[in-house]
């Protein structure tokens, strides 16, 4: 799934936005990048963020797709 290129300025939005969204939803850590793409697709929250943070909802995914790798990969090695 393509999303639309950030601004430099955007970019610490949607990493923060992506984050608050894995943290809010504990149960994506059970969930593979597949998993996690079903879930969040069409989700209202999603939406709600994509709306007040201007970033579309395919980008909002993606990154909650790598921060919640970043964070298994992480874990695993601690």
């Amino acid at each position: 799934m393509s999303s639309e290129r950030l601004s430099f300025a955007k970019r610490p939005l949607l990493i923060r936005s992506a984050e608050a969204l894995f943290t809010a939803y504990e149960i994506l850590e059970e969930y593979d990048e597949d998993g996690i793409r079903e879930f969040l697709e069409g989700d209202i929250t999603v939406a709600a963020v994509s709306v007040v943070s201007g970033i579309d909802e395919p980008a909002l995914v993606d990154e909650v797709v790598k921060q919640a790798s970043k964070i298994q990969r992480q874990e695993e090695l601690a």
